[in-house]
């Protein structure tokens, strides 16, 4: 299960777009820090795998529906060098 830091502010709604996963918090720290600064509204989750490795997930969002992520992953594309994918939070 996903559980964000205590820092975190997970916004509400339904949908997300997933823009990367770290197992160095550093790393996840640093592109939050840089989706901030472009203006979207990101954020990092911790969670372990089933091997027991931890890994920081940074995400965009709460979107009430799949348009509206899907919008917002469309325009994350060519900003973050990873490939955005838009997940469920519940």
């Amino acid at each position: 299960m996903l559980t964000p830091p205590a820092s975190a502010a997970v916004p509400d709604g339904r949908y997300t777009v997933q823009v990367g996963s770290f197992q160095q918090a550093d790393n996840a720290e640093g592109l939050v820090r840089r989706l901030r600064g472009l203006g979207f509204n990101a954020y990092a989750l911790d969670w372990t795998d089933a091997e027991q490795r931890s890994w920081h997930v940074v995400r965009v969002g709460g979107y009430a529906d799949t348009a509206a992520a899907r919008q917002a992953a469309a325009s994350l594309k060519g900003k973050v060098e990873a490939q955005p994918i838009v997940v469920s939070t519940r």
